[in-house]
């Protein structure tokens, strides 16, 4: 991964950077099974205000400036996120 899109994935805030893994009823047919969630607002719960959502697009300007691409926006009873794929075609939402 290019070092100007690493730095770009790190958090822009004082809170630590996290994982989690989540299983899928389907298998993956392309190069990987992995699909990051960025959680870029500062909420805790489902759903977004007004500020969370401006955090989330902030952030998406940021990892598109450095390279990302915007496929599509998700706005589901679920939750709302925007999908984006990195410079080598890896699928992640922001929320």
């Amino acid at each position: 991964m290019p070092r100007t899109w690493s730095n770009s994935a790190r958090s822009y805030s004082d809170r630590p950077a996290t994982t989690s893994s989540q299983q899928v009823p389907e298998g993956k047919t392309a190069k990987n099974r992995v699909h990051l969630d960025v959680n870029a607002a500062s909420r805790t719960a489902p759903g977004h205000s007004e500020e969370d959502w401006r955090q989330v697009e902030e952030h998406v300007r940021k990892l598109a400036a450095a390279g990302a691409t915007v496929l599509r926006e998700v706005n589901e009873v679920s939750g709302r996120c925007v999908v984006m794929q990195d410079p080598e075609g890896n699928e992640f939402c922001v929320h």
